[in-house]
């Protein structure tokens, strides 16, 4: 079971975010501040940390670079949530050390979908190919904008774009 940890100040959207991913068999954590958060992270690393930018006490990005700086979280994957946008804000997260932001207000299933994908949890139950966090049909933009990605949900399990094609005709 794949572990997150969510540091949002808004506890609304720690909820939301929580109640989603705990449905698709996650345990999910939720600290409402930096600080937090941070501490929350560094003392038991979760597979995946998704961190709000504007927040009490440490913003998102003085959260990230402090994990970075740790050696036993320094390659966690980490996604911020933020209202902000604009080229100067994308460079900040960049170097900050982010794998990617999610831009509120934001889909709760499409982001529970990326992390999916961040994770390796998606797996195609006709020819056994894993979503890659690089695949170029399956991009994080493309998910959190609410785009057709080509993998098909069944009762069974996810279809892959190329087995969709030729298996559910």
């Amino acid at each position: 079971m794949a572990r997150i940890i969510v540091v949002d100040d808004d506890k609304d959207i720690c909820e939301m975010v929580q109640y989603r991913l705990t449905t698709i068999g996650m345990k999910v954590d939720a600290f409402h501040d930096g600080e937090a958060g941070l501490e929350a992270i560094v003392g038991n690393p979760p597979d995946l940390a998704i961190v709000d930018m504007m927040m009490p006490k440490m913003n998102g990005l003085e959260v990230t670079q402090a994990v970075r700086a740790n050696p036993a979280t320094k390659d966690l994957p980490i996604v911020i949530f933020t209202a902000l946008d604009g080229a100067e804000f994308r460079e900040a997260v960049h170097e900050a050390g982010t794998d990617n932001y999610v831009i509120k207000p934001f889909s709760v299933a499409a982001l529970a979908a990326y992390v999916e994908k961040l994770l390796g949890l998606r797996t195609c139950i006709v020819c056994g190919r894993q979503r890659g966090v690089d695949e170029p049909d399956y991009s994080p933009e493309q998910v959190l904008q609410h785009s057709t990605v080509g993998w098909t949900v069944t009762v069974d399990g996810e279809i892959c774009g190329e087995c969709r094609g030729t298996n559910l005709k």
